[in-house]
């Protein structure tokens, strides 16, 4: 068989591609459904994230979410949030990132992570609570 020669580099018609999956709920939506599809036809997760840029586990989360909680729940949030529910509210975020730029000297990230936990009843890491520290301080 012979090989198609292109006009436009494949890595760069592919990474565009990619790039329309993961920008449109829509799409992105089909894009799991497909995912979820191919794994039950027979593929693993392992090789269909070599070619779509998915990782495993994500392409693992959406086949155990289609079986647990049907198809639906694959759609993307109305927000339009991908990947893990928020486990704060916007408010909740509004005050912590308050009382943290009163002083950020006396914070770490496990004073925060601990802070949260008793006052939220939501444990996040101490590597999450830094990253959100420094989310705070780049607003």
């Amino acid at each position: 068989m012979r090989s198609r020669k292109y006009k436009t580099d494949p890595a760069v018609l592919d990474e565009q591609i990619k790039t329309v999956l993961r920008e449109s709920s829509d799409t992105r939506y089909q894009h799991k459904l497909e995912m979820v599809s191919l794994v039950l036809a027979g593929m693993t997760p392992s090789v269909l994230s070599t070619y779509s840029g998915d990782s495993q586990n994500a392409i693992t989360g959406w086949v155990k979410t289609a079986d647990e909680q049907g198809i639906e729940a694959l759609r993307e949030s109305l927000v339009g949030n991908s990947g893990r529910h928020a486990q704060l509210s916007a408010d909740q975020i509004q005050e912590i990132r308050d009382l943290y730029l009163i002083d950020p000297s006396q914070w770490t990230g496990s004073k925060l992570s601990e802070y949260i936990e008793n006052t939220y009843s939501v444990h996040l890491g101490q590597r999450y609570c830094q990253k959100m520290m420094k989310k705070f301080q780049d607003s």
